[in-house]
């Protein structure tokens, strides 16, 4: 996607939905976390041909970690461009709980080379395995700062931003990502993930808004349709339009229970609860975990008369919920629906 959108982000898709494992970063990163222990495995974790990073990996091995950093140090700057002397020496960085180095020398090489992904899922492994987030940010931001043209340090902290609750920053640095993306895969991609963020923080006019300007690429990106058939359908009861809008998504993803959900939520408010059952059925044994379906199925069932499999459906949705608010909701539909048993 995007072309080759592996340049662009990879392996932390909780919001891009962008799929495809990085090998490089697995083959070469994916170890060498802060408690990893080099015993744990006979093979090592780098295997290259240069003499100069054989021998720092040697040394390594045997917890040199000075004479391990001397060769690399030695075998950089000789050799700019070797990714493999780079990668170790993070790792015998991390060995000496040198942090702030590592950083510093990711920092410099992203700069030095900012359409190469490695050293920007480096940092963003660093914060998986345990890395203070905040020093990922900082480092990001004065990457970011250093190169405003380029994609990749935005796409990062939109998602850093994201995963500390950040909903602020997110949309900033979503924004400025959409303005420079020249795919129309990442624009539909990055134009979703901000209407789903409007559409949790109630800004519906915003949700309108950026789908009319996007309408175009939205047209090949299922989840965008569904969110969009979603709100028609949920907000403003235009069930018309909901209903093209989820045919379009339906026709590149059939088999999505998400996309499904929808359908039936549509289903609904027609008033076609029969069709909105037999979905709602089918899916709810896949999607055990998910309570907006499980609210959606007790919902249809309650509205088919069978008022003892609607508690049973929504008290399960309450188990599953986290929002305070809602899962009071919830526990007081349920008082009210045992009243009528």
């Amino acid at each position: 996607k995007m072309g080759k959108l592996n340049e662009a982000i990879k392996g932390y898709t909780n919001f891009l939905q962008i799929t495809g494992p990085n090998t490089e970063i697995e083959q070469h990163l994916l170890g060498l976390t802060f408690k990893a222990k080099l015993q744990e495995s006979s093979q090592p974790f780098v295997t290259v041909p240069e003499d100069c990073v054989s021998k720092a990996l040697d040394a390594f091995k045997h917890r040199e970690y000075q004479q391990a950093l001397r060769l690399l140090q030695e075998c950089i700057g000789t050799q700019p461009g070797n990714h493999e002397a780079k990668t170790l020496k993070i790792q015998v960085l991390l060995a000496l709980n040198n942090l702030d180095q590592a950083l510093t020398d990711i920092a410099s090489w992203a700069l030095a080379e900012p359409q190469a992904p490695v050293w920007f899922d480096a940092l963003h492994l660093l914060y998986r395995n345990g890395t203070e987030i905040s020093k990922i940010i900082r480092t990001l931001q004065y990457i970011e700062k250093a190169l405003p043209q380029e994609l990749l340090p935005k796409l990062y902290l939109a998602d850093l931003s994201l995963r500390t609750q950040n909903t602020h920053a997110a949309t900033s640095y979503l924004m400025r990502s959409l303005k420079i993306a020249e795919s129309t895969d990442l624009q539909a991609t990055l134009a979703f993930q901000l209407c789903a963020l409007a559409y949790n923080n109630h800004h519906y006019k915003k949700i309108k808004d950026i789908y009319q300007q996007y309408a175009d690429v939205a047209e090949h990106h299922a989840p965008f349709l569904n969110l969009m058939a979603y709100y028609y359908c949920s907000k403003e009861n235009n069930l018309e339009l909901a209903q093209q809008l989820i045919t379009k998504a339906l026709k590149l993803d059939s088999k999505n229970p998400h996309l499904m959900d929808t359908q039936a939520l549509i289903y609904y408010h027609q008033k076609q609860y029969g069709k909105a059952y037999e979905i709602l059925e089918k899916i709810a044994q896949q999607e055990t975990a998910d309570c907006t379906i499980a609210k959606h199925f007790a919902k249809t069932c309650y509205e088919l008369g069978n008022i003892t499999l609607a508690i049973k459906h929504l008290e399960h949705a309450t188990d599953l919920i986290e929002h305070p608010d809602k899962k009071k909701k919830y526990k007081q539909l349920i008082s009210t629906w045992k009243q009528k048993i």
